[in-house]
């Protein structure tokens, strides 16, 4: 699941041409860890997942594979 995790946050923090340290930044975690994250040797507490979520406009839920089609993820991000 860790993989899953980090490939989601990589396409979409390439999406919107967003750099790992951009992301790093906005939720506070130092861009080694972020890269960590996206490589899947490590896993975000949960405050990070939730940050790194909203950075990139999703759902905590998507990223961790929960949710899968677009239409999920906008109504559960607007809601």
């Amino acid at each position: 699941m860790v993989e899953m995790l980090g490939d989601r946050i990589r396409m979409h923090r390439a999406r919107l041409r967003m750099s790992q340290g951009e992301l790093a930044k906005k939720v506070g975690i130092s861009l080694t860890w972020m890269n960590s994250i996206e490589c899947g040797h490590a896993d975000p507490r949960a405050t990070h997942l939730k940050a790194i979520a909203k950075a990139l406009g999703v759902t905590a839920d998507y990223l961790l594979g929960s949710t899968e089609t677009e239409t999920e993820l906008l109504a559960a991000a607007n809601a």
